[in-house]
């Protein structure tokens, strides 16, 4: 038993590394990479000529959606691709230690196969891409697709095809990827993601999805909370800020808890936890159209003057400086007894740390906990990203031959077919279909129970890297874990997003600059502060003085630039 658990902690390890690299979640303390790295995207009002084409082309908006165009978006495409075996070159970001390179995956060996298109990895690790990277780009041999130059090219790729180093490929997609814009064409926030401020199509994207379609993927960090000690003290699930108080004196009294809520070093949880009761979010956040910069707003100072009472009567974590994350609390705290509750992944939900034998208590059940409200029935507020749109692309390099053949390579992918290889394996060898089952793609035990004793997320290196974007089914994970588990997943996902700004927003080369040469230091200074507030060796009645100081570092040209950013998404 203790073996298949291990075997599922690494499996959940494997997820949080996917799911993060695939960009569709936001790390609200983190410098935002996804605007700092912005495309250049001039605001053209389309021409009706323009506007013309793009309903032809199928890119007219949601009206556009037609059952034909679902059935392309999941149906066939002409194998192979080449009459001849056709070589490209691409540079991927690969960290696994039991290949060297994905050519030695059986699904893209199987995918070569298939469409007789050869793929010539050039492989950085992790650690090394970004200097990989700008080395590449300075050089000037560019493979003939980049992976991810949306995330390493500092100035966005719109400036890079002005630059010369990648190439404008909208018509091309246009005439070779029907089943990329009818998937696209699915979803109205797909439609807004895929293209750039402009209209065009600098890159191909990752699509989310689920079994059977586009689907937003569920939430899977969130707070998690012993149910085994609500129920000793006879409490229900805490839903307001009051409940939670009630619940963490609890913790402490009852229970002995040293920590009863684990937050994060710069005094937040993950994705608004929290400060969202307060009608605020920890950064930047946009409401009723309008962006807003949480600690610059007068929930922040209610939510600082609550976190810092809990932390003076010793509910919250008293050396929460030192902690790691906002987003997983520490295993040490929440397995042994010294904390109740904290932002984690789903899958330490149940009695994972039990039967990890991290914990020795044989009650230890950790649940889902909706974000905290102010007032009983009030809709909690998330801004957790589970975007359409994975964060996943591939650029074009000038010099790329067959680019057609490429778009059609890259296009089934975003079949059924190819979603089922890439995510799944081999039909009958690493999974079965149930047409009418759920999941629908059911793993074998060559996955799920490897007979060479591989975990899971082990054997699933051997058959589903997802190299190329294509279709990600995140449904694939609900396989590994029990019913109690996964609902901790439906429990947070039930929170309103509407405050999101989605990744896709981008700013120009101009709002970027100002962006960056502002916003670093005003979250130094909202980090540090924050902190001093909470733990009371910054009295609140210098707050003004703070916000004031936010404003003289810049907040005003980042308000800006967020909101014509947002504004031109909004209008996309």
């Amino acid at each position: 038993m203790k073996k298949r658990w291990l075997a599922l902690l690494l499996a959940a390890a494997m997820a949080a590394s996917l799911l993060a690299g695939c960009g569709s979640k936001n790390d609200s303390k983190k410098p935002d990479d996804t605007d700092s790295k912005t495309e250049e995207n001039n605001v053209a009002d389309k021409t009706d000529d323009n506007q013309e084409q793009d309903e032809q082309d199928g890119q007219g908006g949601q009206d556009s959606q037609t059952s034909d165009e679902n059935e392309t978006a999941s149906g066939d495409a002409a194998l192979p691709i080449a009459d001849a075996k056709t070589d490209f070159s691409m540079w991927v970001v690969w960290s696994n230690s039991y290949m060297s390179s994905p050519d030695e995956c059986i699904t893209v060996q199987e995918l070569e196969e298939r469409t007789n298109v050869h793929i010539n990895y050039v492989v950085v690790n992790s650690q090394e891409a970004m200097e990989k990277f700008g080395l590449m780009i300075a050089s000037g041999d560019v493979p003939d697709m980049v992976r991810q130059a949306t995330t390493y090219y500092p100035s966005g790729i719109k400036k890079a095809i002005d630059d010369g180093i990648f190439m404008d490929v909208t018509d091309a997609i246009k005439e070779n990827m029907p089943n990329y814009l009818a998937l696209v064409q699915t979803h109205p926030e797909a439609l807004k993601g895929y293209v750039a401020d402009d209209g065009t199509m600098p890159v191909v994207w990752g699509l989310n999805g689920d079994d059977n379609g586009l689907a937003s993927q569920k939430t899977y960090l969130g707070l998690l909370i012993r149910q085994d000690w609500l129920d000793d003290c006879g409490l229900p699930m805490p839903e307001t800020i009051e409940d939670w108080h009630t619940t963490l004196k609890a913790f402490k009294e009852q229970k002995g808890a040293e920590a009863p809520l684990m937050i994060g070093p710069e005094g937040t949880l993950y994705a608004g936890a929290f400060t969202s009761a307060f009608g605020v979010m920890p950064e930047f956040y946009a409401e009723d159209g309008i962006v807003k910069y949480g600690p610059a707003e007068p929930g922040y100072k209610d939510f600082l003057d609550t976190f810092r009472q809990w932390y003076a009567e010793g509910l919250i974590d008293q050396n929460f400086t030192a902690n790691n994350s906002e987003t997983i609390a520490d295993n040490s705290y929440m397995a042994t007894g010294k904390a109740g509750a904290g932002s984690s992944l789903f899958v330490y939900g149940g009695q994972f740390f039990l039967n990890t034998g991290m914990s020795t208590d044989e009650k230890i059940n950790y649940v889902g906990a909706p974000i905290p409200v102010m007032n009983a029935g009030d809709t909690p507020k998330s801004c957790y990203n589970g975007s359409r749109i994975t964060g996943e692309s591939i650029a074009f390099s000038p010099s790329i031959k067959n680019l057609d053949i490429a778009l059609k390579w890259l296009d089934y992918q975003y079949t059924e077919e190819a979603m089922a290889l890439c995510n799944y394996g081999i039909e009958g060898e690493t999974y079965t279909l149930n047409e009418n089952g759920t999941p629908k793609y059911q793993y074998t035990d060559q996955i799920l129970n490897n007979p060479d004793g591989y975990s899971p997320s082990d054997a699933l290196l051997f058959y589903c890297p997802r190299i190329a974007p294509g279709r990600y089914d995140w449904q694939y994970e609900e396989q590994f874990y029990t019913e109690d588990v996964l609902a901790i997943e439906d429990v947070w996902s039930e929170a309103d997003r509407s405050w999101l700004i989605a990744p896709e927003v981008t700013m120009t080369e101009e709002e970027g600059n100002i962006y960056n040469s502002a916003y670093t230091d005003i979250q130094t200074l909202v980090d540090e502060m924050t902190v001093k507030f909470i733990l009371g060796s910054e009295s609140l009645d210098n707050y003004d003085s703070f916000i004031q100081t936010l404003y003289d570092y810049g907040l005003q040209m980042c308000l800006d630039a967020k909101q014509a950013a947002y504004d031109r998404y909004q209008a996309r």
